[in-house]
């Protein structure tokens, strides 16, 4: 996946993202992550999602004030519900769950005290790669900022 091999040794358009990223695996045999601040990206080992100039698996970039209440208590716990089709209160859920659980989900992630800023970056990154923002991602303030022309 070009964009994960990217975002380790990230140069050009943000030479300013150098934080280690984790790598975790599935999210549904995850059973605990850090009760701090960070971000993550979640992505499909076995599915690549056409973008308007590359394809990639990853589907979703996220922040968290406290990653294990985001990503497992909220992110597995749907993605869960989704596959095995025991949405509660509602017949569809976010992008971000269904995708998870229609092509299945990885993690990786990087600890820091300024998430959202991070988060914008690294959509930004994204997007000069790929052309668009992740498929499950929906607009984002701390994204846009950076290109005032839009």
């Amino acid at each position: 996946m070009k964009f994960l091999e990217i975002i380790e040794n990230v140069r050009g358009n943000h030479p300013e993202i150098n934080d280690s990223f984790i790598s975790v695996g599935n999210l549904l045999d995850l059973y605990e992550l850090p009760n701090q601040a960070g971000v993550y990206v979640l992505y499909s080992e076995r599915q690549k999602f056409p973008y308007p100039w590359e394809s990639s698996g990853v589907f979703y970039i996220g922040k968290a004030d406290n990653l294990n209440t985001r990503v497992i208590e909220t992110h597995k716990k749907h993605t869960l519900a989704a596959k095995s089709n025991q949405r509660k209160g509602n017949s569809l859920y976010y992008p971000v769950y269904e995708y998870g659980a229609s092509y299945g989900v990885s993690c990786i992630y990087c600890l820091c005290e300024n998430s959202k800023e991070l988060e914008g970056k690294l959509l930004a990154r994204f997007a000069t790669v790929n052309g668009a923002i992740p498929v499950a991602n929906r607009k984002h303030d701390a994204f846009w900022y950076l290109f005032p022309e839009l």
